[in-house]
């Protein structure tokens, strides 16, 4: 399965997979699956960092490196692609994050399952990958 982690994902994957539901652990660790990051995550990520939202131990660019060379992580630029296929999405209201939505044009164009703990994703017909936290 080709996976597109959305950014708390990605960021509970790195520093805090306790959070995570087991499935969605479980799938990330498959050596069997792919995961990608899309570089729009990757601007968020920095965002909140210099924000002050977030702190992180590691330059994100060393979190990075790592994450591709020890899970074959894969980032995924944001091509004009996407960008056109935000215009086949559902019109939602109130409007939706557009972040979201663009991660959701992604996975969509590249046929990956976005993995994301936001309710209502699958409106805009995506595959959607998560399930509930262990009790």
């Amino acid at each position: 399965m080709r996976l597109l982690l959305d950014t708390p994902v990605f960021l509970w994957w790195c520093a805090a997979p306790e959070r995570m539901p087991a499935p969605v652990l479980t799938a990330c660790r498959s050596p069997e699956n792919t995961l990608s990051l899309s570089t729009l995550s990757v601007w968020e990520i920095h965002r909140m960092v210099q924000g002050g939202h977030i702190q992180l131990q590691t330059p994100l660019s060393q979190i990075l490196q790592q994450e591709m060379a020890r899970n074959g992580l894969e980032l995924l630029g944001f091509r004009p692609v996407h960008a056109l296929a935000l215009a086949e999405l559902p019109t939602r209201h109130p409007p939706a994050d557009p972040l979201r939505q663009a991660l959701v044009a992604q996975a969509r164009v590249e046929g990956l399952a976005l993995v994301s703990p936001r309710p209502g994703l699958e409106a805009y017909g995506v595959s959607v990958f998560w399930a509930a936290p262990d009790p």
